[in-house]
């Protein structure tokens, strides 16, 4: 079983891309190698299961997340939700957590991570148009011709 997720980049330190999964909650403070970063972009697809990709030791647990990283360094922490461990492995214990995960990232499009948000691009473009917000509609004056001079009283 694998879960597959959009990330997309939140910030940057000197040596790290930190990304997080779309929802906000699932994946936190991914923090990956510039150098991978650069192969990945700003948008990822994220697919985490049992096994099958790049594989992910588990450093430690915390109240929400098991937190964990790669040998080569090219991830050096990774919260993942307990939640999403719970749903890929059989009697998942939050305070025990699982040794490794295995990890496969792809590059994605800001359109995936947004269409995972929930981020309804036609409302987006709307609002940025301003044809959505009734506040932004001109206002009428009407000024009489007799003010502007252009009938003689």
């Amino acid at each position: 079983m694998s879960e597959t997720l959009e990330i997309g980049a939140d910030s940057s330190t000197e040596n790290y891309t930190v990304y997080e999964s779309a929802d906000g909650d699932t994946i936190v403070g991914m923090y990956v190698s510039n150098g991978a970063a650069d192969d990945i972009g700003e948008y990822g697809s994220l697919t985490v299961s049992a096994e099958g990709g790049v594989t992910a030791s588990l450093n430690k647990t915390t109240t929400n997340y098991a937190t964990f990283e790669t040998a080569g360094g090219a991830i050096s922490g990774m919260y993942v939700s307990h939640d999403l461990l719970a749903e890929l492995f059989d009697e998942y214990d939050s305070d025990e957590g699982v040794a490794e995960i295995s990890l496969i990232i792809e590059p994605s499009t800001e359109d995936a991570f947004e269409a995972e948000q929930g981020v309804d691009e036609a409302e987006e473009e709307s609002l940025v148009a301003g044809s959505g917000d009734e506040s932004d509609e001109e206002e009428v004056v009407e000024i009489s011709d007799e003010e502007v001079g252009l009938v003689e009283n």
